[in-house]
């Protein structure tokens, strides 16, 4: 025997495209998970992960009695051994990205792997017809994981910071164990009852037809918990603003009682005074007046919910030692309902609260708001310092809450309510500062009619 033929004997070129595939498409989906090691030892780690899985293949699997059950199993070890060590991800996580990558990568041996057995430019028993098709197969390896990156990794983006429900792993583990148990040759004889005489190519279709199945139920399932999980949040947040309604209705009542109640002070105050003018009570009458002061700073803008919504949330400031600006044109917003105007300030100035109450620094717990136009566009502005720059995902900051499934509304209701006037949010975070950026369009005038 040549050394080209156990070379050959030694190397299986559909396992070795096989675990390409894999390994290639779980560095794809896995790409936000932190590496363990540098780059080199990655690439090292590779390379070994390939050459073991190759002398595993030679050992175990019998080829002569058309014994593969083994071969994508094996394949799927050493995947999910290369991820744990290179990836810092938790157990699931690394089970989820290895069994979309067990299923892309059947599905590319079973589409490719048969064009190259076709061909005569990769066969012949040469060193270069055996050179070209291992470059055949790292090329379309290569070619499968930017496909993954465009088509599959849209869709799967969603479990790469939140938890991973138990039923979607189990109903990945389920098609796992199914397809394995199907593209076996021994059951596709005893399926198809014709056993050790079966056509090549309708095992090959067969067993493409059986992995696109458990694609398309997989993605099936993510499809369905993405329309639940939208429903849930469209649920919450209509209850949010529900919510929202009922408590600008009683802001706006105690705000308009609590002037009342300063302004009927400050009356009786003036009346002490002119009846006595002992020291004494001059300086008891002046800190009543500073304490009602206090809640008699009611913001005036120009309008009504933007003023309601700046004085409840400049008494929390007050009461939590944060200084709290704002420069604003209140007329600017009259077009907004006033629901939908309470919303998006209350939203995020309770943000910006909570962001500036966990600075140790009581200089930086400062937040500014800004409401101005600039050419046709309304833009609102609400910055504040934060601690350390705060890390986006699709745009919005990522929640440091433990259930992030069931948080962060916030953001989300006030980009619902920006787009239903036709605009958007855009948000910045530099080193210790936050910026959202509210951006509205104004309503266009409509021309006056020409008198005739």
């Amino acid at each position: 025997m040549t050394l080209l033929e156990l070379i050959q004997e030694f190397f299986n070129g559909a396992n070795f495209f096989r675990l390409l595939c894999e390994l290639v498409t779980v560095e794809v989906l896995c790409h936000p998970h932190p590496r363990r090691h540098g780059k080199a030892l990655h690439v090292l780690l590779l390379l070994l992960m390939v050459a073991a899985s190759q002398v595993a293949l030679y050992l175990l699997v019998d080829s002569d009695n058309a014994s593969t059950a083994l071969e994508a199993p094996i394949c799927l070890v050493f995947t999910l051994l290369y991820l744990t060590l290179t990836r810092k991800a938790d157990g699931c996580h690394i089970f989820y990205y290895a069994s979309w990558a067990y299923f892309v990568a059947e599905l590319a041996t079973q589409t490719f792997v048969p064009l190259q057995a076709q061909s005569s430019l990769f066969n012949g028993g040469t060193a270069l017809g055996f050179c070209l098709a291992q470059l055949y197969y790292i090329l379309l390896s290569v070619g499968m994981g930017f496909v993954v990156y465009k088509l599959l990794l849209p869709g799967v983006t969603d479990s790469q910071t939140a938890a991973i429900p138990k039923r979607r792993l189990a109903l990945h583990g389920l098609m796992m164990l199914l397809f394995t148990v199907l593209a076996n040759y021994q059951v596709i004889y005893w399926l198809l009852g014709e056993n050790n005489r079966i056509n090549n190519n309708m095992i090959t279709v067969y067993r493409w037809v059986v992995c696109t199945v458990c694609i398309f139920v997989l993605l099936l399932q993510n499809s369905l918990e993405t329309l639940q999980r939208t429903e849930m949040e469209l649920a919450l947040s209509r209850q949010l603003w529900l919510l929202q309604k009922e408590q600008y209705e009683l802001s706006q009542e105690n705000i308009d009682l609590i002037n009342r109640k300063c302004h009927d002070l400050k009356r009786q105050m003036e009346a002490i005074r002119q009846l006595k003018d002992e020291v004494e009570i001059d300086r008891q009458l002046e800190e009543m007046e500073h304490a009602v002061l206090i809640y008699d700073s009611a913001m005036k803008t120009g309008n009504r919910a933007l003023d309601i919504v700046l004085t409840e949330k400049s008494l929390q400031c007050e009461g939590r030692h944060i200084n709290m600006t704002c420069m604003a044109d209140g007329s600017y917003l009259d077009f907004l309902d006033k629901i939908d105007l309470y919303t998006m300030f209350g939203n995020a100035l309770d943000n910006a609260i909570e962001a500036v109450s966990k600075l140790e620094d009581k200089a930086q717990r400062v937040i500014q708001v800004a409401v101005y136009t600039e050419k046709a566009l309304l833009m609102i502005r609400v910055r504040n310092y934060c601690q350390g720059k705060v890390s986006l995902e699709n745009g919005l900051p990522a929640t440091s809450k433990a259930n992030k499934q069931d948080h962060g509304f916030g953001l989300k209701s006030i980009r619902s309510t920006a787009e239903k006037y036709g605009g958007d949010i855009a948000i910045q975070s530099t080193d210790h500062i936050f910026s959202l950026q509210i951006l509205i369009p104004l309503p266009q005038e409509e021309p006056l009619e020409q008198a005739e």
